[in-house]
């Protein structure tokens, strides 16, 4: 659906980012290994990225997320352990004109997601190999327009494969956080702000605005 698919991680932009297991083999297959991806999600993003939606599914997942200003992931770099600096993250820090080191540290930062979520699925699966199918995908969200749609696709995918007829039936989206009020892992400020208000929020995602819907 989107044509971007390998963009460049600017500061303070918004990003459809999505990913697959390899062959489309399962990626989650309990909760608890649901849960441990969206914390891999929080602890490794939360200083350079806020997170406006995800979705998780059998064997992909999407997130939708704005990039920092350079100005907080610089000081969040430098309020690091130093055993938490990474090397491209120094390389940014000390060239930090520099877009292409920017980017970087975002595609180093989801490698390591991946990583980190990969080894624990491998052990506990007795499973080998890479998990997660490379390049991992982003497109730039460049409109107000685009980033509401995205948001709701997220929310609505499990509608989008017949898996549920109410996209509310899906548990594993943020919809559901964002309607409770649970901050805890989307910025619902931002989310508020770019639909208008909550009452709006809920009026949009009640919509059928899938290109299935159309048929």
């Amino acid at each position: 659906m989107d044509d971007n698919t390998l963009a460049t991680f600017y500061p303070e932009h918004f990003y459809h980012i999505y990913n697959r297991t390899n062959n489309k083999e399962d990626l989650f297959l309990s909760d608890d290994n649901r849960l441990f991806f969206l914390d891999i999600v929080r602890d490794k993003l939360s200083g350079f990225a806020n997170t406006l939606a995800f979705s998780l599914m059998g064997n992909h997942f999407h997130l939708c997320i704005k990039t920092k200003s350079h100005h907080k992931i610089v000081n969040y770099i430098k309020s690091l352990p130093q055993g938490k600096i990474s090397l491209r993250m120094r390389q940014f820090i000390e060239n930090q004109e520099d877009i292409c080191l920017f980017n970087d540290v975002f595609t180093y930062l989801f490698s390591g997601i991946f990583n980190s979520y990969a080894q624990s699925f491998n052990r506990k699966e007795a499973r080998i190999g890479n998990l997660f199918y490379r390049p991992f995908k982003r497109s730039l969200l460049e409109s107000k327009t685009k980033i509401q749609y995205i948001i709701y696709y997220i929310h609505h995918n499990a509608r989008k494969h017949d898996i549920v007829i109410d996209f509310k039936e899906h548990d594993w989206n943020s919809y559901h956080l964002i309607r409770i009020m649970d901050d805890s892992l989307i910025d619902i400020t931002s989310v508020l702000e770019i639909f208008g208000d909550f009452k709006e929020f809920i009026s949009y995602h009640n919509e059928l605005l899938l290109p299935k819907d159309e048929l």
